[in-house]
């Protein structure tokens, strides 16, 4: 199992309408290589507004600091049509391109962002082929799609991803599990099992009361989650998306150091149990 960290937790400017990142990804990465985590999933927006020049020095200050740009995370428009949609498959390529510059090999989206309960039947077929011409694409440049499971997405219940995994029908798109809730650690499970066989990318975000919490006080119990990752044989990336203090009123308010010291408690919290499991897997 590889441990990521997901760079949107470490900018403010994550939920704001624009999304202009407040740190640029050279002002971050000097302060996580202090920390235990060396690979990374990369928010979209800590490169969309990056020149080329930018990215090639984001990838040689990460090599240097012996920080991997394992995934890079996308928010594609699938449902287009006409003028839009090529506009939106460009954007796309151009992502794809970055993906290989930075090294990534995994692209993590949101399968578009109409829900299931909205989406038109003519919509779901056009965000079938755009998917299907986005991972062709991805498949020339070596890299994978994992499909988050999350609310406003083509894959907002199991069910749903599951038939847009099959709709899709390309070897080299797969599932990023994330709990549909953050209270109910039963149910949490019973869907990661219906999905395992997709699964090789998983978010974990602490809320407690619906607020963001270390994953050890959290509401769901993800003890028991890992366990059940680890015992359902899950060897994927497991990133940690949100942490505690990540969410404040204004970007002045947002303490980095504060943020990745909380970020180190969640991969603490999770090495204490897949240590274990690996030491059993060896001995066995």
């Amino acid at each position: 199992m590889d441990l990521l960290l997901n760079t949107i937790a470490l900018d403010p400017n994550r939920w704001t309408a624009d999304k202009i990142p407040y740190y640029t990804l050279d002002r971050l990465l000097p302060h996580i290589a202090g920390t235990p985590f060396k690979k990374l999933e990369v928010w979209q927006h800590h490169v969309s507004h990056a020149s080329d020049d930018d990215i090639q020095w984001y990838r040689h200050l990460a090599d240097d600091l012996g920080l991997t740009f394992s995934i890079l995370g996308l928010y594609p428009r699938l449902h287009l049509e006409d003028h839009a949609r090529d506009h939106e498959m460009n954007s796309v390529q151009h992502l794809l391109d970055v993906a290989g510059v930075l090294g990534a090999r995994l692209i993590k989206i949101f399968p578009g962002n109409l829900g299931t309960e909205v989406v038109t039947d003519a919509e779901y077929d056009r965000s079938i082929a755009f998917m299907q011409a986005m991972a062709r694409r991805a498949a020339a440049a070596n890299l994978t799609i994992t499909c988050e499971t999350h609310a406003n997405t083509l894959c907002d219940t199991r069910n749903a991803c599951l038939r847009f995994l099959r709709d899709v029908n390309a070897k080299n798109v797969k599932a990023c599990y994330q709990p549909y809730d953050f209270i109910d650690t039963a149910q949490a499970i019973v869907d990661y099992e219906a999905l395992a066989e997709h699964i090789i990318h998983v978010h974990y975000q602490g809320r407690k009361n619906d607020e963001m919490a270390l994953l050890k006080n959290a509401d769901l119990d993800y003890n028991v989650l890992t366990n059940a990752l680890l015992a359902q044989g899950f060897d994927g990336y497991l990133c940690i998306e949100f942490v505690k203090g990540c969410v404040v009123p204004t970007p002045a308010e947002f303490d980095l150091m504060r943020v990745l010291n909380n970020a180190r408690r969640d991969e603490q919290f999770i090495r204490k149990m897949v240590q274990p499991a690996r030491r059993a897997t060896t001995a066995a």
